[in-house]
């Protein structure tokens, strides 16, 4: 699923957000959702776009029967993992050369509340 946010007074796209959901386990009901990518245009950036984004994908997967959403981000993306971790999301794993551009990237989840867990179950 892919959320687009334009601007009628400008051509080029203002934010985006790429996600999937899959199962979680196998032979479990539980599915994850996984952020694959978000990018807001720098002019933008600090206005809520991005946190408006990952709200819209985030609630959707959960909607869906996402028990978690995770996503990774580079280390050194302080505004990525502020943004992320105001949003609830939590540090889970540091990774060595995730990406193609080496480096360290930080995996972090969102995990739903156990009532919120019990009612897919």
């Amino acid at each position: 699923m892919a959320y687009l946010v334009g601007d009628s007074s400008d051509p080029n796209p203002v934010g985006v957000i790429v996600c999937k959901l899959d199962q979680h386990m196998r032979g479990a009901r539980l599915q994850r959702g996984y952020i694959a990518m978000l990018s807001v245009d720098p002019r933008r950036r600090g206005c809520g776009i991005g946190a408006q984004l990952i709200q819209r994908a985030v609630d959707e997967m959960i909607h869906l029967g996402a028990a978690e959403i995770v996503l990774e981000t580079e280390v050194d993306n302080i505004a990525a993992l502020r943004l992320y971790e105001r949003l609830g999301f939590l540090r889970e794993k540091r990774l060595f050369r995730f990406y193609m551009n080496g480096g360290y990237h930080a995996s972090l989840t969102q995990a739903k509340t156990p009532s919120q867990q019990d009612s897919i179950l």
